[in-house]
C-alpha cells in the first residue's frame, strides 16, 4: 500500500498515526504526501487526475506571481513574463507527472516575491508572505533550509 493510499484509509478512519501520514520514512518531507492523499481521498481511483489538476492550479499561481514579480520590476515587463512562464516547457512537462515540483516552484517564487517587496518597503505582511513561502518549500524539500540564514 503506498503512502498516499495509507494517508486516505487513515483520513477516513478519522486517526492518523504513526510515521505514515508523514510519508515512507520519516525523513521524507510531508506535504506532497498530504496532497497526494487528499487528492485519494477526493477522487479515489481517479486520484492522478486530481493530482494533475492540482499541479495545474499551482502552476497557474506560479504564472501570476512570475508576473507581479516582473511588475515590481518595472510593469511594462509583466505581460511578457507570465506569457513567459506559461509556455516554459519544464512546467508544461512535469505538470502532468505526480512530483512535488510544481508546489516547490510556487512556493519558491513566493519567497522571491516576498523578498523583492520587502527590499523596497519592509513590512509584517510581506515578512508573512516571505515565512508561509519558505514554510511551504521546506515541507517539499528540506534542502531549502540552509539558504534561510542568507534569507534573514
Amino acid at each position: 500500500m503506498c503512502s498516499s493510499d495509507l494517508f486516505a484509509d487513515q483520513l477516513k478512519a478519522g486517526a492518523l498515526h504513526g510515521w505514515g501520514y508523514l510519508g515512507p520514512n520519516p525523513y521524507i518531507m510531508p506535504l506532497h504526501v498530504w496532497m497526494a492523499g487528499l487528492n485519494a481521498l477526493l477522487f479515489g481511483t481517479h486520484s492522478i487526475l486530481g493530482n494533475v489538476l492540482m499541479q495545474g492550479l499551482f502552476d497557474a499561481g506560479t504564472c501570476l506571481v512570475v508576473g507581479m514579480i516582473a511588475r515590481s520590476i518595472d510593469e511594462r515587463y509583466e505581460t511578457a513574463a507570465i506569457v513567459a512562464a506559461a509556455i516554459n516547457p519544464t512546467q508544461i512537462f512535469v505538470a502532468g507527472m505526480v512530483y512535488p515540483d510544481s508546489a516547490f516552484v510556487f512556493f519558491t517564487a513566493l519567497i522571491l516575491l516576498g523578498s523583492l517587496r520587502w527590499m523596497r518597503a519592509p513590512s509584517w505582511r510581506l515578512a508573512l508572505l516571505i515565512a508561509c513561502g519558505f514554510i511551504g518549500a521546506t515541507w517539499l524539500r528540506i534542502l531549502l533550509v540552509p539558504f534561510l540564514p542568507a534569507l534573514a
